[in-house]
């Protein structure tokens, strides 16, 4: 038997839909390319007079990004798979979100003023808002 989704599953659907090859196609690019990555960051960033971020040769947190992004894309595509039965997985993608934006605008806050926090905010945060958002109004429209 199938069910039919409400209009507010079914954007959630549609979003998470969007979401999962976005967060597979970030993550390649920053698994496949970070100088690239930080290419893109540093222009954002200087156009709001930031300085650059410095290069790094650490693979061990690039690893754990590219990880992340990858969990993300998991999460997504399970959720625009089955948006009734997975919906609380949204809660992961929300808590991702929410969590490297409020560690960039802290670590921001500290005294690392490097553009790339303030990126990771301006990208993450509408992100994370607009899967809560929708995720909110799926689960009321059941």
């Amino acid at each position: 038997m199938t069910t039919s989704l409400t209009a507010q599953q079914t954007r959630l659907k549609q979003w998470m839909t969007l979401c999962s090859p976005m967060y597979l196609v970030a993550g390649l690019v920053f698994a496949l390319a970070p100088g690239f990555t930080m290419d893109l960051v540093h222009i954002s960033s200087r156009m709001v007079g930031l300085p650059d971020t410095p290069a790094s040769t650490e693979r061990f947190w690039l690893t754990l990004a590219v990880s992340m992004m990858m969990m993300l894309t998991v999460c997504c595509a399970l959720v625009a798979r089955d948006v009734v039965t997975m919906m609380p997985v949204c809660l992961v993608v929300v808590v991702s979100k929410f969590t490297s934006t409020l560690l960039g605008i802290l670590y921001f806050a500290m005294g690392e003023h490097h553009g790339a926090l303030i990126v990771i905010g301006t990208t993450d945060f509408p992100l994370g808002v607009v899967t809560l958002i929708l995720w909110l109004q799926a689960k009321k429209s059941v």
